[in-house]
Parts: structure tokens; C-alpha cells; sequence
């Protein structure tokens, strides 16, 4: 699978993300819509929700991944987990975080962010902040 495009109530977790990934590790392109996401949260808030820590699967196991829209919690603490940069360069180029939210730490999020996706020229999302 190289692209997939989900427009139906899913709520994701971390670990439903790395199971994504480790499925596919061939894809270049994934989306899965906001709405989708917050109706689900919406009917029940006890589901456990992605974090930005689930980012680390994809730099992992989509080293072709180039587009990248998924709901994460953008107000979860900054990620600990991901890992240094590599000397292949992950070819993310865009990312869209699909779930509104606040962002606690915008310069360390984005710091981060560059680190470990030197191609990332597009970053967007319904941030407060």
C-alpha cells in the first residue's frame, strides 16, 4: 500500500499507529480526516487518543512516507521518543495533525519536528496557542 485515504469515524492510538505503519511500510502518502477522529472522541472521551509520540513509528517503518495527515494530541508533552536523525534523511515533506488542540511547547514541537524530518517544508493544523 503506498497511499491511503480514510474518511470514516476511526479513533487512533499510538499503538494503532504502529501497527499502521509496521502493515505498510511502503506508504508514501496517508491521510485520515479530523472530523472522523473527533466524532469518535466526542461519543467516547475514555479512548485513548495518538500522541506525538506516535510519529516515531513513521520515521521508523515509512521511510517513504512524504505526506503525512493524521489526528495526534498536539497538547501531549513533547516527544521523548523520537529518535535522532539519521544519516538518511526521512523525505517527509508535509504534515498535517488532523486534531484541534493546544500546543504546550510550539518552539521545542517544531524544533523537534525539523530534527528528525529535514525535509518538511509544510506543517499544519487547528492549533491554539
Amino acid at each position: 500500500m503506498q497511499v491511503f485515504e480514510y474518511a470514516f469515524p476511526m479513533c487512533l492510538s499510538d499503538k494503532r499507529i504502529e501497527s499502521i505503519t509496521l502493515s505498510w511500510p511502503n506508504l508514501e502518502r496517508l491521510v485520515i480526516t479530523p472530523t472522523a477522529n473527533v466524532m469518535v472522541r466526542d461519543i467516547d472521551p475514555h479512548r485513548d487518543i495518538a500522541t506525538l509520540n506516535s510519529l516515531s513509528y513513521f520515521i521508523q517503518n515509512c521511510r517513504k512516507l512524504e505526506y503525512l495527515a493524521v489526528p495526534v494530541q498536539v497538547h501531549s508533552p513533547l516527544p521523548d521518543i523520537l529518535p535522532d536523525p539519521t544519516s538518511l534523511a526521512h523525505p517527509l515533506h508535509t504534515f498535517q495533525c488532523t486534531l484541534p488542540g493546544d500546543i504546550i511547547d510550539l518552539g521545542g514541537v517544531a524544533e523537534r519536528l525539523a530534527r528528525v524530518f529535514p525535509s518538511l517544508t509544510l506543517v499544519s493544523g487547528n492549533f491554539a496557542l
